[in-house]
């Protein structure tokens, strides 16, 4: 019975291994290794096609379509090595994203991107690459669109720094949009 491994022609050669060879269960196993790496990063490259994949998601994919975990690893760290993930760059874009089309604050970004598998480093960066300003600007932008009448009363009040507090902003900012935002309204 043959058995066909799909591996490179180098790493053939980085084995020594030629045709006609015998081998040991040793070499055996390092080659399987090999193929199975191959099989693994054939179907990364089929799931970043469609789309973007931190690390992590990228390894959870790959374990349910059959890859054993430590091959899993392997292969999105070779992806990532050849820079086909970009981690960092991929959650900035996603937390501009979310920030600019969803209307969402820090803290919801944070959590968001962190369930997305983005590691902390990407995140923390993602974060920092949208200025305080331009949370703030946001933040106002939100409450305009969403709130067109002032509040009626203080339970009201209540209910839309909450609903805000959700979207991950911080009680402090929102306090001080609404108040911005009331005192706008009653000079017109």
């Amino acid at each position: 019975e043959n058995i066909i491994f799909y591996v490179s022609a180098a790493t053939l050669k980085k084995m020594g291994l030629s045709k006609g060879m015998d081998i040991d269960e040793i070499v055996y196993s390092e080659i399987e290794d090999a193929h199975k790496l191959r099989v693994a990063v054939y179907k990364a490259a089929d799931l970043l096609a469609a789309g973007d994949y931190s690390v992590a998601r990228l390894q959870k994919k790959l374990t349910e379509k059959g890859i054993d975990k430590e091959t899993a690893e392997k292969a999105a760290q070779y992806m990532e090595d050849r820079g086909y993930i970009r981690e960092a760059e991929q959650a900035a874009d996603l937390a501009r994203y979310l920030a600019e089309t969803k209307m969402r604050g820090k803290k919801r970004i944070y959590a968001e991107l962190i369930q997305k598998g983005y590691g902390k480093f990407a995140v923390k960066h993602a974060i920092e690459s949208i200025s305080d300003e331009e949370f703030y600007d946001i933040l106002t932008q939100h409450i305009k669109t969403k709130y067109k009448t002032p509040a009626s009363d203080r339970k009201e009040t209540e209910k839309r720094i909450a609903a805000l507090m959700r979207q991950g902003f911080s009680a402090g900012d929102i306090v001080k949009a609404l108040k911005e935002i009331d005192a706008d309204n009653a000079e017109i």
